[in-house]
């Protein structure tokens, strides 16, 4: 025992003595002190900009590591140029690393990924790029910029180093790496296996740089990535649990009051840009004192149809295409890149796909490029016979707003097309209008039923409007451009009426996914409108009540609001019972035939209506604190262990989601069932 203690000293006095020896070079060197400094601010910046603790110990002993070895590569240098040229090289790139990684994640929440490279060429096409870079140069950007010019400064005007020679520069190098090693193992001997867990799953990528730092967390996903660009087989038990899974998901049949009611109609699918829930039956003042809903032809539609008010999307960073992938299939996207740009060239079953079987002609009717998410190539694999795309609609500079053709005229003009369309069909229109900036406001003109034009909003009655008198908020402009968008759905579904399109027709519409808004902007329209009073928002209850609207509107089906908790995925096979077909690979429920539903999202968050759980920060939202007080929740995890119950439910449907994705699991499956058939 004497020996062991004896033994655990020295090593204790060698760490020490390493320590001091690097201390000592760093005081005596003006130029590694300033390194150091200036290198140290970024991680505290993007900390603090992701809501991350700033003095999490294992993140910090990995960055520390890695500037320990920087440092110690800088021995290699002999003159001062050349070690004035390599940190300045190294500190360039830690910035513009984090600098790219903040302005990433300002609009998607995430980090940058190796997994992205195939979709990097679409970023700056989109106009919520541009909204992005114009925000992004505030006073964390400009510090960043700033940090750097001092660095280049000092190192290149005011450092005047002395002579060191061989045997000291070896002597300083050989601590640093000794230090850079000691602060790497000691950071791992920290991890739990939970962190492990996370670093191999990489649902919430987030929580891998707030445990092992930005530098180490690239390094990881590197490695992850590689996956996206190889054909992968599923082991034995992998292929057991997907099998178990499907088969205890399809069972016996349940049918409900709605089972069949669309079976052999017409469905019009709607893809409504960024519309969010709380647009729903909302009233605001125009410019002349009126009071006017701002949606109120999604309102009629959704006070006479059935209306799913507890509604949200699952989507990842590939927005749009994350919605249409998930809506369709019920599967979750990948948290690796975007399924419409990595796993295109995977099989799929849809709800339109099996209407196909029932012989629907299946059709999408999108404004903007067909190239664009790569839905030329995704659309026919997730089952559609034709895309109308922005080469089948006419129009001119005048009539785009955004992205591409006003939605008035891409509606007026679809009609057309699904004129000459045989029934039975499936036919799904992308709007395009109420994409961010929403920087046009001067072409979100409505007009009355005598071509009136109607007045406009009134921010300044939501506190909405820039005081200088410049430009509306954010969050009026999207207001503005909601009610234009909603004003061309009108006219559209008149058209149809009037034309008798509806007799043999369902309309469906969805939010693809929330516009992320301003938090800040948002707490004042709730006040503004009366919702709440004094509200001040944390980003886990915005999350809470990112809802989306999803709405099924029939002549035949009575009006019903359905207020249990559901989500995209969910829509397929809702809709599936209505028109008598089945996806036995869904993930989801037929909302009318499941009592307590929960809510997956990719990066591993989760809802069950009774709260919302953030996966990273491992806090919840209790949703209706009237009806679950803080103490039955409380009582709830404790005695039922109810938190980790719900975990494993949504471990399980990522997992298997995952699965399908990551191995084409499903054509895997079908193609083995072939063998084993003959």
């Amino acid at each position: 025992m004497k020996k062991v203690i004896l033994y655990v000293k020295k090593i204790i006095a060698f760490l020490m003595f390493v320590l001091e020896s690097c201390i000592t070079a760093v005081s005596e060197d003006l130029q590694l002190l300033t390194f150091l400094f200036v290198v140290t601010v970024p991680d505290i910046i993007i900390k603090i900009r992701t809501e991350m603790p700033i003095f999490n110990l294992r993140s910090l002993l990995f960055n520390f590591a890695w500037f320990c070895l920087i440092v110690a590569l800088s021995y290699n240098y002999k003159t001062k140029r050349s070690r004035t040229v390599y940190l300045s090289i190294m500190t360039v790139i830690v910035y513009l690393l984090t600098y790219s990684n903040l302005l990433y994640y300002q609009f998607y929440e995430d980090f940058l990924s190796l997994s992205l490279i195939k979709q990097l060429g679409l970023f700056f096409d989109v106009a919520d790029a541009t909204a992005v870079k114009i925000s992004a140069f505030d006073f964390y950007y400009w510090l960043l910029f700033a940090l750097i010019f001092i660095l280049l400064i000092i190192v290149s005007r005011l450092f005047k180093r002395e002579h060191q020679n061989l045997e000291t520069r070896n002597f300083n190098r050989l601590n640093f790496l000794r230090l850079a090693l000691f602060a790497f193992i000691t950071g791992i001997l920290m991890l739990a296996p939970a962190n492990y867990s996370q670093a191999q799953k990489f649902w919430n990528r987030p929580i891998v740089v707030q445990d092992f730092g930005l530098f180490n967390y690239h390094i990881l996903d590197i490695y992850q990535s590689l996956g996206v660009f190889i054909n992968h087989t599923p082991s034995e038990e992998e292929y057991t649990e997907f099998l178990a899974y499907i088969s205890e998901r399809n069972g016996e049949k349940i049918e409900n009051e709605y089972t069949n009611i669309l079976q052999g109609k017409n469905i019009i699918v709607i893809h409504a840009e960024s519309i969010e829930n709380f647009l729903i039956n909302q009233k605001v003042y125009d410019v002349e004192g009126n009071l006017i809903e701002i949606t109120p032809n999604i309102n009629r539609l959704a006070n006479e149809g059935l209306y799913f008010s507890n509604f949200y999307s699952q989507q990842s960073i590939g927005t749009s295409a994350d919605s249409e992938f998930v809506f369709n299939t019920s599967l979750l996207p990948v948290n690796n890149g975007t399924i419409f740009m990595t796993h295109f060239d995977h099989k799929y079953v849809t709800t339109q796909s099996l209407l196909k079987e029932q012989g629907y002609q299946t059709l999408y009717m999108h404004g903007n490029n067909g190239s664009f998410w790569n839905r030329n190539t995704m659309y026919p694999i997730l089952g559609y016979d034709t895309f109308y795309d922005k080469k089948a609609y006419e129009f001119d500079e005048e009539q785009e707003i955004g992205l591409g053709i006003n939605d008035d005229l891409f509606f007026q003009q679809s009609i057309e097309y699904l004129a000459q369309t045989e029934a039975p069909y499936w036919a799904t229109l992308i709007t395009l209008t109420n994409h961010t900036p929403w920087a046009e406001i001067d072409k979100y003109i409505t007009k009355d039923e005598m071509d009136v034009v109607e007045p406009a909003i009134d921010c300044a009655t939501l506190d909405l409007y820039d005081p200088n008198g410049e430009k509306d908020a954010t969050t009026c402009r999207y207001l503005k451009s909601a009610r234009y968008s909603d004003w061309a759905l009108g006219r559209f579904l008149d058209e149809l009426e009037d034309r008798g399109m509806l007799d043999n027709t369902a309309i469906v519409l969805y939010g693809d996914h929330p516009a992320k808004l301003p938090l800040d902007e948002m707490e004042l329209f709730y006040e503004a409108v009366g919702l709440y009073e004094d509200m001040e928002m944390s980003s886990l209850q915005y999350a809470t009540l990112a809802h989306v609207p999803f709405i099924i509107w029939d002549k035949a089906i009575e009006h019903r609001e359905v207020d249990t908790i559901m989500a995209e995925y969910d829509a397929g096979p809702t809709l599936q019972n209505m028109l008598g077909i089945k996806n036995i690979y869904a993930l989801g429920n037929d909302i009318f035939s499941v009592e307590n539903n929960i809510v997956p999202f990719i990066n591993g968050n989760w809802t069950d209506g009774i709260i919302y759980y953030s996966y990273r920060d491992e806090k919840y939202h209790i949703i209706d604190e009237e009806l679950y007080p803080e103490e039955l929740i409380e009582k709830m995890i404790l005695e039922d262990d109810y938190i980790n119950k719900q975990m494993d439910t949504v471990i399980e449907l990522i997992n298997v989601s995952n699965m399908i994705n990551k191995y084409d699991l499903i054509y895997f499956h079908e193609q083995k069932l072939k063998k084993e058939r003959g």
